[in-house]
């Protein structure tokens, strides 16, 4: 694992060393954040469109 980390030897297409894995589980928690606010921002901007209509 030590030398797939620093790049002398190739893992194979796809595959993570756990450092990276952490990155995109990271990665993961703050799109699905942003999702949400996002989702939340939408539904308020629904509600006066629903009144214009």
């Amino acid at each position: 694992m030590q030398k797939a980390r620093i790049g002398e030897i190739d893992t194979g297409a796809g595959s993570r060393t756990p450092g990276e894995s952490l990155t995109i589980a990271q990665q993961l928690q703050a799109a699905n954040k942003r999702i949400k606010e996002l989702e939340k921002k939408n539904r308020e901007l629904e509600e006066p469109n629903e009144f214009l209509e």
